[in-house]
């Protein structure tokens, strides 16, 4: 049985064979059509001012998720990223969305990560990151944040959005991220 490893392994063969061409395929690239690039996605409508939304995620403990993070408001906000929080009640749980739909399955998708929208936290846990959005006017109306990290094993996240104006707005969150099973000893992970 012959896997993505295997046919991209003689694609590159061939592609050499034939003139002697190097063929590049990026890491982002092979992850969404290997099957292990997944996605959760929120709106929040209406969120008042002052007030912030959470979404959490729980890495596993055999694979390592390498997350890109996409935050957007309708205007000033700021985003904050916290590792290992104190969680009271998970909240609701999210299906996250394989991005190959070749890899989705009837009564579920293929992540084996976990989302939670709204969690209930006694301790948001050890803040890594705070950042300022700030909103703007015309084309550059609205904020928005862009950052990735490679999300320690067996460990749950928090996202926060925070509202930072004196009205409601509406805040939207992305969480895409790869999984990988990279040997610890091998990789010094």
């Amino acid at each position: 049985m012959s896997g993505p490893l295997d046919k991209l392994g003689r694609w590159l063969h061939l592609s050499e064979d034939i003139g002697g061409m190097a063929a590049v395929q990026s890491f982002n690239d092979f992850a969404l059509h290997k099957g292990i690039a997944h996605q959760g996605s929120w709106t929040f409508s209406g969120t008042a001012a002052g007030e912030f939304e959470d979404t959490m995620l729980i890495c596993p403990d055999e694979w390592d998720c390498h997350a890109s993070i996409m935050m957007n408001s309708g205007g000033d906000a700021i985003f904050e990223l916290y590792e290992s929080p104190t969680v009271t009640t998970s909240g609701t749980e999210q299906d996250p969305r394989t991005l190959n739909r070749g890899f989705a399955v009837e009564d579920g998708e293929r992540a084996f990560a976990r989302g939670f929208v709204s969690p209930t936290l006694a301790d948001a846990g050890y803040l890594l990151t705070r950042q300022l959005l700030p909103g703007g006017i015309g084309a550059i109306a609205g904020a928005e944040a862009n950052d990735e990290w490679v999300l320690r094993r067996g460990r749950a996240y928090i996202f926060r959005l925070y509202n930072w104006t004196a009205g409601a707005e509406l805040l939207g969150m992305r969480v895409k991220w790869l999984e990988h099973n990279h040997s610890p000893a091998i990789d010094g992970l």
